[in-house]
């Protein structure tokens, strides 16, 4: 199926990265532009809420970009508001797929790999986008999500077709430099390993965590319900043999405390109604 939470809505939603400024233009226009089926919803019917607003967005965190400019808010702050106010200060990578053969979903190669990859979008020279490309973008994804490890798939590009292998072998050839900088920088050879291991995966698709899951669920006859359980397991196994050390778990426990002693705090302070609240929050200069 689509890769990870979708909502039609947005299908047609262009959001540009051009400029902080062209970005917080387009997401304030989907903020605010009424969606024909969420009006039909209703916002308040016989006193409950069924939706905050009826806008194709109703909050900033329900775009599902693959990336998004962030920047920590303040309580009670549109995220928006603190992007055009103060800049942003990171960038939050999405559609990631937890990798289900290790224990927390991603490692340290995964980890530097990825590192490799953002330093090579960053330097690499982007022309404007356009709504036309998002569109491209998304249907490439799609194609990607549905068929990607299928030899000879093809994407567009610039008007016209590449192979999901040329494409990928560009982009790691274009990363290769970075990553020996990266291991001189570092003093060894790890990038460079983690590197490689991507390189194969393009090389051969039989070594994608996808078609290690599906050999394992043929071998063995087990639905994808049994071989999640069987990898729930098994990951539950690894941290009860690898507890945190006391010192670690101690200072957890004094903040999940002081956690519910501010919630208390400010439940007390709160004096206006969520009607109120809920106003003031949405409304966006």
């Amino acid at each position: 199926g689509r890769l990870g939470y979708q909502s039609d809505a947005q299908s047609l939603l262009h959001v540009s990265y051009n400029s902080l400024e062209e970005y917080a233009g387009t997401m304030h226009q989907a903020l605010t532009q009424p969606y024909p089926p969420y009006e039909a919803i209703g916002i308040k019917v016989d006193g409950e809420y069924r939706q905050l607003n009826t806008a194709i967005l109703q909050i900033e965190n329900e775009f599902y970009g693959t990336i998004r400019p962030k920047r920590p808010i303040s309580s009670g702050e549109r995220p928006l508001t603190a992007l055009t106010s103060r800049g942003v200060e990171y960038v939050e990578v999405r559609c990631l797929d937890l990798n289900p053969f290790l224990p927390l979903g991603i490692d340290a190669p995964e980890i530097r790999f990825l590192d490799s990859f953002l330093l090579y979008c960053l330097l690499l020279d982007s022309p404007e986008d356009s709504e036309a490309e998002s569109a491209r973008m998304q249907a490439n994804q799609l194609k990607v999500v549905e068929s990607g490890r299928q030899s000879g798939l093809m994407l567009e590009r610039d008007g016209e077709s590449v192979s999901l292998t040329c494409w990928a072998q560009e982009i790691l050839a274009g990363i290769k430099p970075l990553i020996e900088l990266l291991d001189r920088q570092h003093n060894s050879g790890l990038f460079s390993d983690a590197f490689e291991e991507q390189l194969a995966k393009v090389a051969d698709s039989e070594l994608t965590p996808s078609a290690r899951i599906l050999a394992i669920m043929r071998q063995h006859q087990l639905p994808f319900f049994r071989f999640t359980m069987n990898q729930s397991i098994a990951h539950k196994g690894y941290f009860e043999e690898h507890p945190l050390r006391a010192t670690e778990l101690q200072r957890m426990r004094e903040e999940a405390t002081e956690s519910l002693v501010r919630q208390q705090q400010l439940e007390a302070q709160d004096t206006v109604d969520f009607d109120e609240f809920l106003k003031a929050y949405l409304a966006l200069a």
